[in-house]
């Protein structure tokens, strides 16, 4: 993956996370738990459907207001931190079965192919040179929708907030630029569980065997194969 593309992508990424915690934390508790606003930004967001697939600007907005209506609402379910903790489990779970032979899979083939463009409606789309590329899928915008408004529930440290999540995200791009594959929500979630119950600093441990890991370990093994 060239360096700019790479750059390009990590900037997206904070902004992404950056705008989501920010609509976030900005609406006020009482309407972000409401189901009438969950249901308005969803109603909003099916305009997507409605709008041609290379005006991928405005269907990215429209899914970035979906992702957070659909996250505000299951949030609401989400009453303790053993509650975010088994949601962030249970969406990585789900995220690896649909990638490696459901419907994400079949998604995401259709559009490489050309055979269909539903992508266009349920991910984040951006100008790579000439090109656009998708960088989030709906599902992981849900899910770090869901994340940042469980957690500012809880009164969780606004720093943590912010950092759980992002952070899994990053090592999850840093995996896609070493040439392996994108390991969204299950980094996303490992990130978000260690953070919210072990501390941070047993967070970063994480992250340093999961570079160790992943720029001497598996290398070591591939070539001894």
């Amino acid at each position: 993956m060239a360096i700019t593309t790479i750059i390009v992508f990590f900037i997206a990424l904070l902004s992404m996370a950056a705008i989501f915690f920010g609509v976030t934390t900005v609406v006020n508790k009482d309407i972000r738990k409401s189901a009438p606003f969950s249901a308005g930004l969803f109603l909003v967001y099916l305009l997507s459907w409605a709008t041609p697939n290379d005006m991928f600007w405005l269907t990215d907005a429209f899914v970035m207001v979906g992702a957070v209506g659909i996250g505000t609402f299951l949030a609401f379910f989400l009453n303790t931190r053993w509650h975010v903790v088994g949601f962030a489990v249970a969406a990585a779970v789900a995220d690896y079965y649909g990638f490696d032979g459901g419907l994400t899979r079949k998604i995401f083939v259709e559009y490489q192919t050309g055979e269909a463009n539903y992508l266009a409606h349920i991910a984040l789309f951006i100008p790579v040179g000439e090109d656009v590329q998708p960088l989030f899928a709906l599902g992981d915008l849900v899910v770090i929708s869901a994340l940042f408004a469980a957690m500012l529930n809880l009164r969780i440290p606004r720093w943590k907030i912010f950092i759980a999540p992002t952070f899994g995200l990053m090592l999850a791009l840093i995996t896609l630029a070493a040439g392996g594959s994108y390991f969204g929500l299950a980094l996303m979630a490992a990130s978000t569980v260690l953070f919210i119950t072990f501390g941070t600093l047993f967070a970063l441990f994480g992250a340093a065997f999961y570079f160790v890991f992943l720029f001497l370990i598996w290398p070591t093994i591939n070539g001894a194969s």
